[in-house]
Parts: structure tokens; sequence; C-alpha cells
């Protein structure tokens, strides 16, 4: 691996962890609900799309998570790791999110199953965020329409250690067949658009 790669790679590894946190504060699951979902049927069917989405979540089911995601979403998702599998000659980045050797191999995966390794092996870094999703709890507060994407508005609650952390948060979904499918929340574009900077040209 060049020097050039190699410190990619390394501010990549911190974009990474800011992406399970941007994840854990933007689109985290709960234990407890509160509020009322919304009574339109277009906005209710999103609502309750954002519900199990999050039950999921809670649950650190990243595999029904992935199946609940927008295949657009996942797309994209995809994409950025199948480069940084790439950049990556020595192969630790697809063994260590993917438990494959290659970046070809990682290609191979289906972009659904690309999301739940990524998550996993995500979650199994850093020790204690699995039962900090566990432990989450949410307010649901209402939709705000964008087009055909409804935008779910709720308040989280979070704790770390002894903290409890509270903030707005935003979950976007779109409809895909006959339900709706989770877009990737703000914090993770940011996030997303932070790791295409880093890889440059090699997502081109």
């Amino acid at each position: 691996m060049t020097r050039t790669i190699r410190s990619r790679l390394t501010r990549v590894a911190t974009l990474l962890t800011a992406l399970l946190w941007g994840l854990s504060l933007g689109g985290c699951a709960t234990k407890q609900v509160h509020g009322l979902g919304a009574e339109d049927p277009v906005q209710g069917g999103a609502v309750q799309a954002f519900h199990e989405y999050m039950a999921a979540m809670n649950a650190n089911d990243w595999g029904a998570a992935s199946r609940m995601m927008h295949p657009e979403a996942l797309d994209e998702f995809h994409r950025v790791f199948v480069a940084l599998s790439a950049a990556d000659t020595s192969g630790e980045v697809s063994q260590m999110f993917f438990g494959v050797q290659s970046a070809e191999e990682v290609k191979a995966l289906s972009p659904e199953i690309a999301f739940e390794k990524v998550m996993v092996g995500m979650i199994a870094s850093q020790p204690g965020m699995d039962q900090i999703f566990r432990d989450a709890d949410y307010t649901f507060l209402g939709t705000v329409d964008e087009g055909e994407v409804v935008h779910v508005v709720y308040r989280m609650h979070i704790g770390i250690g002894e903290s409890r952390i509270s903030k707005i948060a935003v979950s976007p979904f779109q409809p895909e067949g006959d339900g709706w499918g989770a877009l990737l929340t703000g914090d993770l574009e940011g996030m997303i658009h932070q790791l295409k900077a880093e890889l440059g040209t090699l997502l081109e």
C-alpha cells in the first residue's frame, strides 16, 4: 500500500467511527415510543416503516434494517465501501468489514449484505455500542413532506456512560414498491460525502 493510500485510509477509519456515531444520533432505534403516528395514509405508511426500521436497529438486527432501506441508499453505501476495499491492496479493509479477501469479493456482495456486514463490524469495533442502541428511546414528533419523500421527525434520547444525550433527528423515507424504504439520514449522507472526498478519484 502506498503512503498516500495508507494516509487516506487512516483518515477514513476516523470517519467510519464518526459515521457510526452519526447513525446512533440520527437514526437509532428504541424500546419506548411516545407520540402518535400520522393519520394521513401516505404519511402513515412512512411512519409505520420508520417504527419498524427503528425496532430492527434497536434489536441490532442489521439484516432486517438493511432490507428496510431504499435500494438507492444501499447502492451508494455499497459503492463507497467497494472503493475503500479497492484502495487497500493489503486486503485488511475487505477482511475487517466483510470477512472476504478482496475488493472483487466485496463488489460481488449484494448491497443489503454489504450494509449488514459493515454495521455488524463497526458495532463490534465499538465496545458498548450495541447496548447504546438497545437502551435508546425516542419521542415521535411528526412528519414533513418533500415531494415523494416523507421526513419523520423525532427526538432521540441515548445514554453514554452516565450521560444522557437528547437531540432532534430526522429520518427520510421514500416509496419503494408496495412499501417504503429508508434513505440515508442527513448525518450519514454528510459522512458518505466526506468518505468520497477522502477517496478522491477512486469513486470516478
